[in-house]
């Protein structure tokens, strides 16, 4: 079987989740039917280009003419011209102006088409128009989710998406030593409140990329003399060396942010979280959006209502190790157990071959 793919993702570095989910969802399919099923991303390129990313994986870069447009709006007939050669279509961010033109590219080709949304909805017009109507499937990766496709179609839940092989816990006897913060640095994010609500005496580490360059002014102005440490754009073996040593991963997302703006989706699942999770660090999060379907509140970590709740667990974990230790030792496990790429990969494969095979 040949899936294809379709992101406005380009690949190039791997700036969080929308990256991340549809490279491991493509790697875990894969790897659960090693030799009969190849996945090839398709995404908008500056150039043509193909490269394997391992076996049965390939990031195929397809060509745009559209100088200065990138992410969802480069729609590349190259893209559409490799929909036609795929047994099955799986279309990421589908709220996007690629998202919709790959859809459309499917149906004509009548090749079988998934459905996944990302968030962030960069167009509506698809929506508007019934998009989701022509897809075989829908798929999200969370209640929530699902629940916001705002659609009475049945929406298959495939959960989690992690690489437990590379996000592991640490060696025994290291030593969790601060709260951590990792995803894109945005006002939705909550990074702010979690500046205000972590406890004197805790060191925060903050990492990831700057998405709203004023927002991390905004939080460096907040850190004041506090010990918070800001990393940017952090390579994967940093990222995960600050997981292993993380007494907490905070998930503060927020559907009103510091601004006052509204965030209908500020958390469709939480990489971030369930890689720190996998690394061995209970999790913090605040009751919104999807965040409290992956933390089991008082096994794998703690989930809380505000900033003063915030707190309140953070000095909790601070000031009992074995705790700690047991809650993280249980986040691990399940993500292992309920939320591996390779779990998530069977039963998107499960999915596919209905589909094909109808």
């Amino acid at each position: 079987m040949h899936v294809a793919f379709t992101t406005p993702a380009t690949f190039s570095d791997i700036r969080g989740g929308g990256e991340r989910y549809p490279l491991n969802l493509a790697r875990g399919i894969a790897r659960a039917s090693p030799g009969n099923v190849e996945v090839e991303l398709l995404a908008p390129a500056e150039e043509s280009s193909r490269h394997p990313v391992e076996a049965g994986v390939w990031v195929r870069g397809c060509r745009t003419d559209r100088r200065g447009v990138s992410g969802g709006a480069a729609v590349s007939w190259e893209l559409i011209e490799a929909v036609t050669d795929a047994d099955l279509v799986h279309v990421h961010q589908v709220f996007t102006l690629l998202g919709e033109a790959a859809v459309l590219a499917a149906r004509i080709a009548r090749r079988p088409v998934c459905v996944t949304d990302h968030g962030g909805r960069e167009s509506t017009a698809g929506l508007q128009l019934g998009l989701l109507d022509l897809a075989d499937a829908l798929v999200a990766y969370s209640r929530f989710g699902a629940a916001s496709l705002g659609t009475t179609r049945l929406v298959t839940v495939v959960e989690g998406g992690v690489d437990t092989r590379f996000f592991s816990p640490p060696p025994a006897g290291t030593a969790r030593r601060h709260v951590l913060f990792a995803g894109r640095i945005l006002p939705h994010k909550g990074v702010d409140l979690l500046v205000s609500a972590c406890p004197p005496g805790i060191p925060l580490v903050i990492a990831g990329t700057p998405g709203d360059p004023g927002y991390l002014e905004e939080l460096r102005r907040l850190a004041g003399d506090r010990d918070v440490t800001i990393v940017l754009d952090p390579p994967d073996e940093q990222l995960r060396d600050l997981y292993r040593t993380a007494l907490a991963i905070a998930a503060p997302s927020v559907h009103f942010d510091l601004h006052g703006a509204y965030w209908a989706h500020p958390e469709l699942m939480g990489m971030t979280m369930l890689e720190g999770m996998a690394c061995g660090a209970p999790a913090v999060c605040l009751r919104t959006a999807a965040l409290p379907e992956y933390v089991d509140d008082g096994v794998t970590g703690f989930v809380v209502d505000d900033a003063a709740g915030l707190a309140g667990r953070l000095t909790e974990l601070a000031g009992d190790a074995e705790l700690g230790h047991r809650m993280g030792a249980a986040a691990t496990e399940r993500v292992r157990a309920s939320w591996d790429m390779e779990v998530a990969g069977r039963l998107m494969l499960d999915l596919y071959r209905g589909l094909v095979g109808g």
